[in-house]
């Protein structure tokens, strides 16, 4: 069976996607990797400027990228939920209090730091939010395979 991983931001377009792409390609095939938006609609495509920010780092997958709000069923279906900002995890703890001890912040091994949303912003916020995601997506990757959580 594969480890399963939820990233979840607000409206699923700018940094939750980012999440999911990146991990997704650092992450072995074994490891299903998706996202969702506390308050997300469903079905729109992630941000243009992260689209362009992303394809510019070669990570095309963006552009099939389609939003879903995070529903209280889907939370038992992942193995690890990741939350952009402390809001977010509160919410998954709130919808299902069962799943406070498989959710944390993405910014987890960087002192808990949150990701802010860039949405609306100038693009050097984008590209900061794109940066930070990149650095922290590769600090659970190494921390997933080191734990031998996955191989």
């Amino acid at each position: 069976m594969s480890f399963r991983i939820l990233t979840v931001c607000t409206a699923n377009i700018c940094r939750s996607p980012v999440a999911q792409v990146m991990l997704q390609k650092l992450l072995n095939s074994n490891v299903i990797v998706h996202s969702a938006g506390t308050l997300a609609m469903n079905g729109n495509p992630a941000d243009v400027m992260m689209q362009q920010i992303m394809k510019e780092k070669g990570f095309i997958e963006i552009e099939e990228h389609r939003s879903k709000p995070l529903l209280p069923s889907v939370i038992n279906d992942y193995d690890l939920l990741l939350c952009m900002e402390s809001e977010h995890l509160e919410m998954v703890q709130k919808m299902n209090p069962f799943a406070t001890a498989k959710a944390k912040l993405l910014g987890q091994w960087s002192q808990r730091v949150e990701v802010q949303d860039p949405f609306g912003g100038p693009e050097y916020a984008y590209r900061e939010s794109v940066e930070q995601i990149d650095f922290l997506t590769q600090q659970w990757a190494k921390k997933l395979i080191d734990l031998g959580m996955i191989s």
